[in-house]
């Protein structure tokens, strides 16, 4: 229950969050993924997603699994990341026409209990300033005006029924490529709402191409990461 009420929450957050851009925003949460949350078997067919590490405001470990078995119709896991470079010519171009040409978002996910979700998304960002290679990328929270180009936005951590927006923050991008993406990010912010408390959270992610909807250009296998 608490994982529901917290995809609802994270839903109508980052849809506020980033409207200053009418691009899609980081996908929400799924609920039927219990095959992929912090507690499943990694045995067969799941390889690990996202590896999320809390120290404030309490210690928390969570690991995130990815389906190699699921088809890109199964839909998503709690773990993914998109970008426009795993779409055709035709796809980039679709994408560019509604504004949904977006060169990175990642999106790491547990049900937990506690759950936690966590987003980031280069969403005003062209191939030019995020190109498909490695990188290293500043994490903010909240700007005045648009956000500049460059830099990922944070949708705000969600952590049980807690809340939290990101101050600052960094993304290291080690590979990227028509397969898949790997990395690293930190995160620091405050808890919504007088006298919240901080949190620091640290992660890693190596996320395959899933190969859906204007995704056509994934190469490599989703067997092996």
């Amino acid at each position: 229950m608490r994982s529901s009420i917290s995809a609802a929450l994270l839903l109508v957050v980052t849809g506020a969050l980033f409207a200053c851009k009418p691009a899609p925003e980081p996908e929400p949460v799924a609920e039927e993924e219990a095959a992929e949350d912090a507690a499943a078997d990694t045995s067969g067919s799941l390889i690990e997603a996202c590896t999320i590490k809390m120290a404030s405001p309490e210690a928390n470990e969570w690991t995130t699994y990815w389906d190699t078995s699921a088809a890109p119709s199964d839909g998503e896991g709690p773990s993914a990341a998109h970008s426009l470079y795993w779409g055709s010519q035709e796809e980039k171009a679709e994408l560019a026409r509604t504004s949904g040409a977006i060169p990175l978002t990642i999106r790491c996910t547990a049900d937990g209990p506690p759950a936690i979700a966590i987003s980031l998304s280069a969403y005003t960002s062209t191939e030019k300033e995020i190109p498909m290679s490695d990188g290293e990328y500043e994490v903010v929270g909240k700007t005045q005006g648009d956000l500049p180009p460059g830099l990922f936005m944070a949708a705000p951590v969600m952590f049980g029924e807690r809340i939290f927006t990101v101050d600052r923050g960094t993304l290291d991008v080690d590979h990227f490529d028509s397969s898949g993406v790997r990395g690293r990010f930190s995160l620091s912010g405050t808890e919504n709402g007088e006298g919240g408390e901080s949190v620091e959270i640290e992660g890693s992610f190596d996320i395959p191409c899933r190969g859906g909807t204007m995704e056509s250009a994934c190469e490599g296998t989703r067997t092996e990461r």
